[in-house]
């Protein structure tokens, strides 16, 4: 062939099954496969000859696996409609509810040359690749000598005695499921460029990297522009990057500086840390920070109490990109399927331990409440909720208010555990022997931690719902409903939360 004989070892043959009516679909899917596996390209060669439908459909299932300035060559047959003029009417006749529009716009230009017509592409998309696909396509897309894996460990299903209660539950409520079932974790050494940007986006090579999910198997990045289900792009202001140099292991977080998702993304990618910093001795921790100025107090003392030094943690307010990054998966996902891995329960007895010293005279029933935040779930019956459970025999505590090792300090002793849903009660990780949980929500609230929290350290849950003054719009989630204002019911759980407190 004469591509092959020209570009050599550059070319990949792919050999496809003969395009006609009958096997047109398999025909593109067959090399949309190689190229997740192995793009971005810099060129497509379709070298036979086909009509302009078999080489119009194929164009548009695998442009978008081109590199920036990248070529799709198809060999011009003089009794078709030029490829020019197809994609002309493509042009004219798209629909807007599909990406043809967007495909359609990356063509810089389209010409022709020794018998083939060659559309060129603007710029390169990046393809998103969830953990669960990792060990399918990283390998192909990073090369092979550049990703491996250090250390795997496995899935399972986990049944746990917790006890759920749900009280005044809207209908459809989602709880995570029990038996919950949890994937195997794996720790990663990527040794290429890695690009590490705003809210865990991580990119390198044409991929969007699984460390950059918050829901490790749900695609999502709020810094990605999303072109379709699988591709995205970095906005302009996001693609400058300084590089350092060294080995990092990746601590990052959604939300830099925001206790909650420290103490779940961040704590659950620790599970790798040593075994990582025994194979790697010069390994430093990455994490980001919302901008230079940002003292990272309560981070640098979960980090330290793990055992990782100052001189191990790099915190890094810019968009920086390494050669050497170690990428464990997380083992916690509040979203979709549901998971706590059990590994966890070593990460928090680490913590825990370094931590929580004695009993220091801490409450055994603990009301977690929340100083008053504009527009972030305000309750506004707080003073006679706080007045319920002081009644009862509960101390009110505002976390926020205190240093990282008081708050551990305040939760080792406690064995019940009630307060408003929200990053506060993810302390309960300090608990030496949690019986009982008791959350307060609205049901705009979707987020489950304190059920992951639970479903490895508590005996049983108690939630008591109440209706949140804004409620998601049918189908699908709205932030400002998620963080809706609400007030407690006492109405309809007074007689189910007495009995829970009192027996």
């Amino acid at each position: 062939m004469a591509w092959t004989a020209e570009l050599g070892e550059r070319v990949q043959v792919v050999d496809l099954t003969p395009t006609n009516l009958g096997y047109l679909e398999d025909s593109g899917e067959q090399l949309e496969a190689v190229l997740t596996r192995t793009g971005p390209v810099a060129a497509i060669i379709i070298d036979r000859a086909a009509g302009i439908r078999p080489t119009l459909q194929i164009w548009r299932r695998v442009f978008i696996h081109l590199e920036a300035n990248g070529f799709y060559v198809a060999r011009a047959e003089p009794a078709r409609l030029p490829l020019a003029e197809a994609i002309s009417v493509l042009e004219e006749s798209r629909d807007d509810g599909d990406s043809l529009p967007f495909v359609l716009s990356e063509v810089a230009e389209v010409s022709m040359a020794r018998g083939h017509e060659i559309v060129r592409k603007k710029s390169t998309q990046l393809l998103r690749v969830t953990d669960d696909r990792a060990d399918e396509l990283l390998p192909g897309r990073l090369g092979v000598a550049s990703v491996s894996v250090l250390l795997r460990l496995n899935g399972g299903s986990h049944a746990s005695p917790l006890k759920v209660q749900s009280h005044n539950a809207a209908p459809g409520l989602r709880l995570p499921a029990n038996p919950m079932r949890f994937p195997s974790l794996a720790l990663r050494h990527l040794r290429t460029d890695v690009h590490i940007k705003p809210r865990m986006l991580t990119v390198a090579e044409g991929t969007v990297l699984p460390t950059s999910f918050k829901h490790p198997w749900r695609p999502w990045n709020e810094t990605l522009v999303n072109v379709d289900d699988r591709f995205g792009t970095v906005p302009p202001l996001e693609v400058e990057s300084t590089p350092i140099a060294g080995d990092f292991y990746d601590l990052t977080c959604a939300i830099p500086g925001h206790f909650g998702h420290v103490m779940t993304e961040s704590l659950s990618k620790l599970w790798g840390w040593n075994h990582a910093k025994a194979r790697v001795p010069g390994l430093r921790a990455l994490h980001r920070i919302p901008d230079p100025g940002y003292e990272p107090t309560f981070e640098r003392t979960l980090f330290n109490a793990f055992g990782i030094t100052d001189d191990e943690i790099l915190f890094e307010a810019r968009n920086v990109t390494v050669g050497s990054f170690i990428a464990p998966s997380q083992a916690w996902q509040n979203g979709g399927r549901h998971y706590a891995h059990p590994v966890m329960l070593d990460v928090w007895e680490s913590l825990r331990t370094a931590l929580v010293q004695g009993d220091q005279g801490s409450p055994e029933r603990v009301f977690v409440s929340r100083k008053h935040v504009a527009d972030n779930r305000v309750c506004r019956n707080l003073a006679e909720v706080e007045e319920f459970f002081t009644a009862a025999g509960f101390e009110v505590v505002y976390p926020e208010t205190m240093s990282t090792t008081q708050q551990a300090g305040l939760f080792g002793k406690a064995r019940v555990v009630a307060g408003f849903a929200g990053s506060a009660m993810f302390n309960v990780l300090f608990a030496r022997r949690l019986e009982c949980l008791i959350v307060l929500s609205h049901d705009s609230y979707t987020a489950r931690n304190e059920h992951l929290f639970a479903s490895l350290l508590a005996d049983e849950i108690h939630y008591f719902w109440s209706r949140a003054d804004r409620a998601h719009p049918s189908g699908r989630f709205d932030e400002q409903s998620f963080h809706s204002a609400w007030e407690f019911d006492f109405e309809n759980n007074r007689e189910a939360l007495m009995k829970t407190l009192h027996g």
